[in-house]
């Protein structure tokens, strides 16, 4: 294994490829709202912030609004998304080795826990980890850089060298980066490469594959 005992994965974009499953349920959730959205490629950008402020960012939603399409969401997901989402290829494969080297294998998402841990049991990965952090909407939870360093709370005495954050949103470098741990941005995912670089990762990887080379250090 590579210098890192505790690996931090973001899940949408990082582990699996999970946008006809979001924007088909923001579709569907905006219009219990009165907005129809028929490109789904405009929805490509819920994937990654808390779903509340991408709401109010991009549709101007008020916060009555906001908690009706967000339990839409939640119930289009739960009926119907979740075999939408699918593995990147390679990803169970770097999973498992991890685990053989003793690893230690953690999801920070900022999806709510239990969305998290059907998705990942539907696609079997939920074996692989040790934690699932997820999301909320208030509290430490509610920024990506309160859920990483919930993550590293898990293991108070590990020094921050040993932890790294691998995500493909701003959001889990700048999380990163706040929290004074490594980061790995992962270009395969929703977010550019210029945009990633940006928030000045320790790392940047464009494939699997290339994941797989930098945290076994092959």
């Amino acid at each position: 294994m590579g210098n890192y005992e505790t690996i931090l994965f973001d899940l949408d974009g990082t582990l699996i490829d999970s946008s006809e499953c979001i924007t088909s349920a923001v579709q569907y959730s905006l219009k219990s709202v009165g907005i129809s959205e028929p490109n789904t490629n405009n929805l490509l950008r819920f994937i990654g912030p808390p779903l509340r402020d991408s709401y109010k960012n991009y549709y101007s939603l008020d916060p009555q609004q906001i908690e009706h399409a967000r339990e839409s969401f939640r119930n289009f997901f739960i009926e119907f998304g979740i075999p939408l989402n699918s593995v990147y290829q390679g990803i169970p494969d770097l999973l498992w080795i991890l685990r053989t080297t003793k690893a230690h294998l953690v999801v920070a998402t900022t999806k709510p826990k239990d969305l998290a841990e059907k998705v990942l049991q539907h696609l079997d990965l939920l074996q692989y980890f040790e934690e699932i952090i997820g999301g909320t909407e208030t509290g430490t939870h509610s920024t990506k850089s309160g859920i990483i360093k919930s993550a590293i709370q898990l293991n108070p005495r590990k020094a921050s060298t040993d932890i790294v954050m691998v995500g493909d949103y701003k959001g889990d470098i700048i999380g990163a980066n706040d929290n004074k741990i490594d980061s790995i941005a992962v270009t395969y995912g929703f977010s550019t490469k210029e945009e990633l670089l940006l928030c000045n990762p320790t790392h940047t990887v464009e494939s699997v594959s290339g994941l797989r080379n930098l945290l076994l250090n092959i």
